[in-house]
């Protein structure tokens, strides 16, 4: 229980500290705070699906959450922080590295309900 209880503070102490940036600076505020929610539920259900179940599927699953978390931070700090090269650069590299594991996260998913479908039959 601890270790989702950490998960939760994190993840929501991390989307306010992000939301909290845009606050003045934004007109598209109730937007990024509806992503904001949808995001951190996304976080919470795959930080949690893979605490319980730590299969190569969730590692896949935690990891592209963890890189779209990256590159929206970045996003961010690059929008209404300070416009530098490292931060559009690390957010780059993240959001390609997120579709990478998203693409290998439904690729493992298909495989292994096609592999349970044979053994079950």
């Amino acid at each position: 229980m601890a270790p989702v209880l950490m998960v939760l503070v994190f993840i929501v102490f991390l989307t306010l500290s992000v939301l909290n940036l845009t606050v003045n600076k934004n007109d598209k505020f109730d937007l990024y705070i509806l992503y904001g929610i949808v995001m951190s539920a996304m976080s919470i259900c795959c930080f949690i699906n893979y605490i319980l179940r730590p299969t190569v599927v969730n590692l896949f699953a935690m990891i592209m959450v963890i890189c779209f978390l990256l590159s929206d931070i970045f996003f961010v700090f690059n929008k209404y922080s300070h416009e530098l090269l490292i931060f559009r650069l690390i957010r780059n590299t993240t959001q390609s590295l997120a579709y990478y594991f998203m693409a290998r996260y439904f690729l493992l998913l298909k495989n292994n309900k096609r592999y349970n479908k044979l053994n079950h039959n």
